[in-house]
């Protein structure tokens, strides 16, 4: 639990879309040593690791910050917190 902790705080704030899920759910996918996995696991686990899941809308800054699709503005989308 402790290394998807710090895998979990790696990505703590980024929206979870995109390339991002696909990168965190092979990341955890190789720690936990299973091949099908989804997001919706991943946030289990993430609660598991006393951290928690919120939602939003993808607005204009975090598609620059984080390079996303511009198809993804207003779209929602997950994300970890402590």
């Amino acid at each position: 639990m402790v290394e998807l902790r710090k895998l979990f705080e790696e990505y703590q704030g980024v929206p979870l879309i995109d390339r991002y899920v696909a990168e965190i759910i092979e990341r955890v996918g190789k720690i936990i040593d299973e091949e099908d996995f989804t997001i919706r696991k991943v946030c289990n686990l993430v609660k598991e690791c006393g951290m928690e899941i919120r939602e939003g809308k993808i607005n204009k800054k975090q598609i620059k910050e984080y390079g996303l699709k511009e198809e993804n503005y207003r779209k929602k989308y997950c994300f970890i917190v402590l």
